[in-house]
């Protein structure tokens, strides 16, 4: 689906005056749930949101092609809760479910909740009070860890205190100066299930998840942060995030999260070139975008094998296959390559215009950006 921008509007930071985005019927918050195969955490889930302190609120739950007794449980808590929202799809992933339930999503301000994790019981009350007093796009706050066992917790203590940070940023700012001071800080953390949106920022702003691969919380909230006119942070742990086994924090790297990070990269690099950025917010942008850049190229080279390899240039498009040689090998040959990328992308035109209903216009995006931002990513 087009963005807003990419139809051409001219959005500002104005609120739009309309019904479709806010109106007095509205709930006051959105509680979106995505659910894959989760019965065994699920309804620790829904209770911690259903027992909220705030009572104004509707529950959208996608439920994303589950195989386990997911179904059978979602249909039961909506059946005694009329503000639980279900909506059934075959399996397209977390970023369909998300986008799915935004499309009908009709409260002023919008959460995530993962299918495994929780709320703390006054989370959303007190964050939308604040939301209320300053007038804000979006709030973001922080998160405990739940290990599933001991054994989880020694093989990744990093969680322990790694959604804890130690400064609270609670007066307004614009959102590219939070994302500058929390970059600043190592505080920067992309999970959007550590915020709280207005949903008509979200609309105006066309922002969404990107559909078909994993780590697209990194795309998503980059957007949302660096196109907030009004932005705050306060490191209350609000979100119960649970570490258990087969999640995306404790699973394999693999081809899929290699090429997953690699795309993210692309949409991240054709977000920066989008916005109208300081020069301050803009290198610490490029700054993520290396990371994660690097991070696709850290899988290739020493998380995954020979054959592995050969799988991840069996899912990218020659588009793909030519900025990954580029950009993420970024050594011998696709170093020296580099200086013809320019001449190259424009033989590759024809097949960018094919693409553009698929995730690869997001790679010509990138391409029409070149060479300034490829020459800035690399120095």
């Amino acid at each position: 689906m087009l963005s807003l921008m990419e139809m051409g509007f001219q959005m500002d930071c104005e609120r739009l005056e309309s019904n479709q985005v806010e109106d007095s019927a509205c709930p006051r918050c959105t509680v979106i749930i995505p659910v894959f195969n989760a019965a065994p955490y699920l309804g620790q889930c829904l209770d911690s949101v259903l027992d909220q302190t705030m009572a104004d609120l509707e529950v959208i739950c996608v439920n994303d092609g589950s195989t386990d007794e997911s179904p059978d449980i979602l249909r039961g808590y909506a059946a005694k809760d009329e503000r639980i929202r279900l909506i059934e799809q075959e399996n397209r992933g977390q970023s369909a479910a998300r986008n799915a339930a935004l499309k009908v999503a009709r409260g002023v301000y919008v959460s995530f909740v993962d299918a495994d994790d929780m709320l703390e019981c006054n989370a959303l009350d007190e964050l939308s009070a604040k939301m209320d007093s300053d007038d804000l796009d979006v709030l973001y706050f922080d998160a405990r860890a739940h290990y599933e066992n001991d054994d989880l917790r020694s093989r990744f203590p990093v969680y322990e205190t790694y959604y804890a940070r130690a400064n609270s940023h609670e007066r307004c700012v614009t959102g590219d100066a939070l994302f500058c001071t929390l970059r600043e800080e190592n505080a920067y953390r992309v999970s959007p299930c550590l915020c709280m949106t207005r949903r008509g920022h979200l609309f105006e702003q066309g922002i969404e998840f990107l559909v078909g691969s994993c780590h697209e919380d990194n795309l998503f909230t980059l957007h949302n942060m660096l196109s907030a006119c009004r932005a705050a942070h306060v490191n209350r742990a609000y979100y119960v995030r649970r570490v258990r086994e087969g999640s995306t924090m404790t699973s394999r790297v693999d081809p899929f999260r290699t090429v997953s990070y690699f795309r993210v990269g692309l949409g991240m690099l054709e977000l920066v070139e989008r916005l109208q950025l300081s020069p301050e917010a803009e290198k610490s942008a490029l700054g993520e975008v290396t990371s994660i850049i690097g991070i696709s190229r850290r899988y290739y080279s020493k998380r995954i094998d020979k054959d592995e390899r050969a799988v991840v240039a069996e899912m990218l498009s020659p588009c793909e296959r030519l900025l990954f040689d580029a950009i993420v090998l970024g050594n011998g040959d696709g170093l020296r390559r580099r200086e013809d990328l320019e001449s190259e992308l424009r033989e590759a035109k024809d097949e960018i215009e094919r693409m553009k209903s698929s995730y690869t216009w997001r790679a010509g995006r990138v391409a029409t950006a070149l060479p300034r931002l490829v020459r800035r990513f690399f120095s």
